[in-house]
């Protein structure tokens, strides 16, 4: 997703991964820890569901075949393929057609936003789905991974077959080969419980530092529409053109 296309809504899309997963659970000292809470999908037929062509991108042999091995475990009918490179990732690509990968972040020589740029130039791949799997919790590259076309973003410390089957349904209830099987979305909280989770989840220092840059990034990019908008150049320094303005609170709903 280019900045272009960034809208203020993209933000609930950036931090859903991270509401959908905390689970409040409190202990005697009144410290709230938070664990990983898989998507519910109860409601799902798997067995309607299609084979799903997976590709596991990862340079580490051993995630690679754990994350195959609970792939192979799932209630879903995977097809796993394995790539680990970028390089082998494109070979695959002009192999066959896929409509789900999981995609390391750290690999040598490059990373798993290099994979997302391979896959979404991709002239047969632009149905597919993508989760990036990460080693560190970094709100960056969560950021970065959501904006550039990513529907979720896990960490290998929280993978589970539970949480791993959720996260790949969750991604493809979005997808438009595979929302038919997922019906119409049904609300499955109340007004009450989703103001409580958010709640919780905004006191972990994390999901914060994750909004505040997201709202940044929003934010410079609609500055930066308005100066377009007003024929400044790209470059122009916005602060002092909003300090400039004879009227700076009404120009700019004329």
């Amino acid at each position: 997703m280019d900045s272009a296309s960034w809208r203020p809504a993209d933000m609930f899309t950036v931090s859903k991964d991270i509401l959908h997963r905390v689970e409040a659970k409190t202990d005697r000292e009144g410290e709230i820890n938070v664990a990983p809470k898989s998507p519910e999908f109860s409601s799902v037929d798997l067995a309607k569901l299609p084979e799903i062509r997976t590709l596991v991108l990862d340079d580490s042999s051993f995630d690679r075949k754990r994350i195959c091995r609970m792939g192979n475990g799932l209630d879903l009918k995977l097809r796993i393929e394995e790539a680990t490179s970028v390089q082998g990732l494109k070979e695959c690509l002009d192999r066959q057609n896929f409509d789900l990968f999981l995609i390391d972040y750290k690999m040598p020589g490059s990373d798993g936003l290099s994979a997302l740029d391979v896959i979404r130039n991709h002239k047969s791949q632009s149905g597919a789905v993508s989760i990036m799997i990460s080693g560190q919790a970094d709100q960056r590259i969560a950021v970065s991974a959501m904006k550039n076309g990513c529907q979720d973003f896990i960490m290998k410390s929280d993978i589970s077959p539970d949480y791993l089957q959720g996260t790949v349904l969750s991604a493809l209830s979005g997808s438009r080969q595979f929302s038919r099987y997922f019906g119409d979305p049904k609300p499955v909280v109340n007004l009450d419980e989703i103001r409580n989770f958010m709640q919780i989840a905004l006191e972990d220092s994390y999901v914060r530092s994750l909004l505040r840059e997201t709202l940044q990034d929003g934010l410079r990019d609609v500055v930066r529409t308005v100066g377009v908008n007003f024929g400044l150049p790209p470059e122009a320094d916005m602060a002092q053109f909003f300090l400039d303005a004879e009227q700076p609170d009404s120009f700019l709903f004329r």
